[in-house]
């Protein structure tokens, strides 16, 4: 159960981020009954992975990543599968930066007033700038 647990934290944490705030949209865009269908079937998918992802962790080494089960198990595969988990991080990071990019003008603009910290693309890379620096300490 405490490995089901983390993994639905961890799942948690990843929906939470920029999902919940584009998740209303979905609702509004395409209606209760299709979107409420939409996310049950991401809802089993999720679901389906992380069971997948904890069975071959308690068969191999608790550390193990996803690149070493799929090198273990389908070692041609394994270029694809960390393509796959390449783009998905890529997508996640530019989700994330469309909507900082949306909402940080906002936020500043009650603080600072309109100037240049204030506009879309000045106020995204000083975030950017921020962000890019903290990423490369070795341990937070």
């Amino acid at each position: 159960m405490n490995g089901f647990f983390s993994g639905y934290i961890n799942l948690l944490k990843t929906a939470m981020g920029s999902g919940i705030l584009t998740f209303p949209s979905i609702f509004s865009t395409y209606g209760v009954v299709p979107a409420f269908i939409l996310t049950l079937f991401s809802a089993c998918f999720s679901a389906s992975g992380l069971l997948l992802y904890m069975f071959c962790s308690k068969k191999y080494d608790r550390s193990s990543s996803i690149s070493m089960l799929c090198s273990e198990n389908f070692p041609k595969l394994k270029f694809l599968v960390d393509f796959g988990i390449f783009i998905k991080c890529f997508g996640v990071g530019t989700s994330y930066l469309i909507i900082i990019r949306q909402l940080l003008p906002n936020v500043l603009q009650p603080v600072f007033g309109s100037n240049l910290l204030t506009q879309a693309n000045s106020s995204t890379a000083i975030y950017l700038a921020i962000i890019a620096s903290v990423c490369y300490f070795r341990n937070l």
